[in-house]
């Protein structure tokens, strides 16, 4: 799942986002805002609790209460990666099972 999140994500970059102004073709776009497509993947990613072992996961991010260093772009971006789409953690399913799952199927 996470590596198909993550082709679909490259493809809606270079099609689309990467081609637009930061203002005004992107955090002014109605869409965008109507979607939520900025503070809802922030909201659901910043910090995770692993409903299995009660361990807490903070994005790498600087509004985020991670604790890592990631003085430059080269060294937040691997980390930014392994958070989103390689990182496992304990999700509680309504039949009270935990499930191991990828952060970016959360926003799925």
């Amino acid at each position: 799942a996470g590596d198909s999140l993550e082709m679909a994500l490259r493809r809606a970059w270079a099609d689309d986002l990467s081609r637009r102004h930061a203002v005004g073709g992107f955090l002014q776009d109605r869409l965008v805002g109507s979607k939520r497509l900025i503070s809802m993947p922030d909201r659901i990613t910043n910090k995770v609790v692993d409903a299995g072992t009660g361990a807490t996961h903070a994005r790498p991010s600087a509004i985020s209460v991670y604790e890592g260093d990631m003085p430059t772009v080269t060294e937040w971006w691997p980390a930014w990666k392994e958070y989103m789409f390689a990182l496992r953690v304990g999700r509680r399913m309504r039949d009270g099972r935990v499930e191991q799952t990828a952060l970016c199927s959360l926003l799925e």
